[in-house]
């Protein structure tokens, strides 16, 4: 049996990702429609490549301390 807090919890934190997710998503098709392949590369490889890094970083830190 699932608390009705812990459901909560789930719902508001899967509504947030996935926000975010899409508004990730939405910007990056946005670039590419608009013709600025560059930028939209950048922009999405270098979301990814930070993201894994501060993941990292912030697995590091967190054994550290």
């Amino acid at each position: 049996v699932v608390s009705d807090n812990i459901r909560l919890a789930i719902a508001v934190r899967f509504g947030g990702a996935y926000t975010t997710f899409s508004t990730y998503m939405f910007e990056s098709d946005q670039m590419l429609e608009d013709g600025a392949w560059l930028r939209a590369a950048f922009y999405i490889v270098g979301s990814v490549v930070l993201g894994l890094l501060f993941v990292r970083m912030g697995i590091v830190l967190g054994r550290r301390f």
